[in-house]
This record gives structure tokens, C-alpha cells and sequence, in this order.
């Protein structure tokens, strides 16, 4: 084998670590790869064995798949146009790499790769899942009533945090520069979980417009609501518009009371 100079084999060994990656190969070699390119950026050298190894791992390529039939069905599912990238990925790793090595499926990864084939067959067919127009309005004020949080809420939901954040990031852009954020259905379900209670009084208000209630030993009249808040203060709550002693307030739906006090 010709001697190399350190400007190819970089080259080559990033090629190859990028053939794995699209080729969904996560093992010993490709981490190794990885590794001596980490390396070779760093200013280090590589050993007589390391070398040897690098670059016969460069000279066999990405390697032929064991299973062979489910290895090009994922690959082919993880190429379809418009599939959200978290689900490309899961594709990747590890089930194209499962294929790629002839392991055994256990039933849980059966089960969850059937799941991951559907939604690239029906993205295939229908093209990127989007929210139905009629869930919009309890998909905004599912997000508004989200930044009300507090940092204390999200810091033990990062499932329910990362799902808020997409949520909101889309809605802004959307009609802005469509396409721009990617949406899977699990963050809208996952925000609308965190935001059920507040969901519960919007589909059905506790209070209506015109009606005396309760607030703060004083009498507070209905002007709107529910409403998301706009302030920390409501924390995940929804608020109705009064008007008490004057003043027009945003009080969250559990100060409120049925019977006013005198």
C-alpha cells in the first residue's frame, strides 16, 4: 500500500465516515473512524496499527448487508421526501444498522419498526404530517398557555419542554416561511397533554361573559375569557378578563368564585 500524506487520508476517512452515516452504520469501525479523525484535526499522530487499520477500513468500504431485503426497505422508507428528520434517524440507528449487521429483531423493535415504516409510508403517500385546521385554535392556545410556565416546571419535562419549544417555533414561521420548522404529531400531543387542564377550561368555560363572580373578597364581572395569560403569573393557567373595582384584570379561573362575597 502507497504511502499517504495526511491531507488524504483525512479526506478519505471523512468520506467513509460520511458513507456510514448515510449507510446507517454505527459500529467499532465507524466510531474508530471517528476517532482518527478527531485525531488527525487535533495535530496528532496516528500509530503503525492505527494507520493500518484506517485505511483498510478506507479500502473495504461500507459493508454489504446481512440482511439484505429489510436493510433497502428502511433505507428506501428513510429517503422519502418531506419525513421528519427524527424519524430518519431512528431508521438509521438502529434498525438500518440492525439490517446492515443480520441481527434479530426482538418484539418490541418489530413493533416499533413497523410504526417508524408506516409513517414514511403515509408521508410517501400524503406527504409531511401537518395539523388538521380545525385543531388549530387549541393548538395556539395550547402554546400560550406553555410560555406561561415557569422554568421550574420544564427543568423535570424535557420531553414536554422540547415539544412546546418545536410547537411554538412552528407556529411562528409557518406562515412565514413554510416548511422552515419540521412538526411531528408527538409534539402537538405531547403539548396538549401538558396543557390539559387549561384545554379543559377552553373547551368548556367555567364562567361566561356578563356573569358576577367572586374575586378576592370583592365582585368581579365577566368581560372575556378563558384566555392563556400573559404572564407568569397565570402559570400553565387560563385567565378570564374582569372587571373589579374599577380595574380590569386578568384573573387565572381558580381565584375566581360562583358566589360573590359582600
Amino acid at each position: 500500500m502507497h504511502r499517504k500524506s495526511r491531507e488524504l487520508r483525512m479526506q478519505q476517512s471523512k468520506d467513509l465516515l460520511e458513507a456510514y452515516s448515510e449507510a446507517g452504520v454505527v459500529t467499532n469501525q465507524s466510531r474508530f473512524v471517528n476517532d482518527m479523525i478527531y485525531r488527525m484535526q487535533c495535530g496528532k499522530g496516528l500509530s503503525t496499527r492505527q494507520r493500518q487499520w484506517l485505511d483498510n477500513l478506507i479500502e473495504e468500504g461500507v459493508p454489504t448487508p446481512k440482511n439484505p431485503e429489510l436493510y433497502d426497505r428502511i433505507m428506501n422508507a428513510s429517503k422519502v421526501k418531506g419525513l421528519a428528520s427524527g424519524v430518519r434517524e431512528k431508521l438509521l440507528n438502529p434498525f438500518a444498522n440492525i439490517a446492515l449487521n443480520g441481527w434479530r429483531l426482538s418484539g418490541a423493535q418489530e413493533k416499533w419498526l413497523g410504526d417508524l415504516l408506516d409513517i414514511a409510508d403515509n408521508v410517501s403517500k400524503h406527504g409531511p404530517w401537518r395539523p388538521e385546521e380545525s385543531q388549530m385554535a387549541r393548538i395556539r392556545f395550547a402554546s400560550d398557555i406553555a410560555q406561561t410556565r415557569g422554568d421550574g416546571y420544564w427543568m423535570n419535562r424535557p420531553g414536554e419542554s422540547k415539544a412546546a419549544a418545536r410547537v411554538a417555533s412552528w407556529l411562528e414561521m409557518e406562515h412565514l416561511e413554510p416548511g422552515t420548522v419540521e412538526l411531528e404529531e408527538w409534539h402537538v400531543k405531547k403539548l396538549l397533554h401538558s396543557s390539559r387542564v387549561a384545554l379543559r377550561e377552553y373547551d368548556n368555560p367555567s364562567f361566561q361573559i356578563g356573569e358576577i363572580r367572586g374575586y378576592k373578597k370583592s365582585s368581579a364581572l365577566i368581560l372575556s375569557g378563558p384566555h392563556p395569560g400573559d404572564s407568569r403569573r397565570a402559570n400553565g393557567r387560563a385567565v378570564y378578563e374582569v372587571l373589579v373595582d374599577g380595574d380590569v384584570v386578568h384573573a387565572p379561573v381558580d381565584e375566581l368564585k360562583k358566589r360573590v362575597k359582600f
